[in-house]
């Protein structure tokens, strides 16, 4: 039920509710890679809508608390710590600039520059 993002390079990003984002090639149709979130119960899934940046950093977030980042070969570049569950969040990506709310009740703003 997760809408997917494609990056300018023809990768898609997309997740399953095991927890894990895959990096598909649109021309090949091939998993070029996985990433799996550390610490999540298979049951936790990803929640929010995957957005990329014009770099090919996928960001989403997950019900264990974190907001992740990650490049277009897998690795993760960061994940942050909000004060509750990401939930059926769908982040906006503005000039650099990520916006993702938190069932804490805040909206979250991490600057990428």
């Amino acid at each position: 039920i997760i809408t997917p993002a494609v990056s300018s390079a023809g990768l898609l990003y997309t997740s399953v509710s095991t927890g894990s984002v895959y990096g598909i090639d649109s021309a090949t149709h091939l998993v070029s890679w996985t990433f799996n979130v550390p610490d999540s119960a298979s049951d936790m899934g990803i929640p929010t809508f995957p957005v990329v940046d014009k770099n090919g950093v996928v960001y989403f977030g997950n019900r264990n608390k974190y907001i992740y980042a990650v490049n277009s070969t897998g690795s993760l570049v960061f994940k942050y710590l909000t004060g509750g569950a990401i939930s059926e969040a769908a982040p906006a990506l503005v000039n650099g600039v990520l916006y993702m709310s938190s069932d804490d009740g805040y909206l979250y703003r991490i600057d990428g520059s």
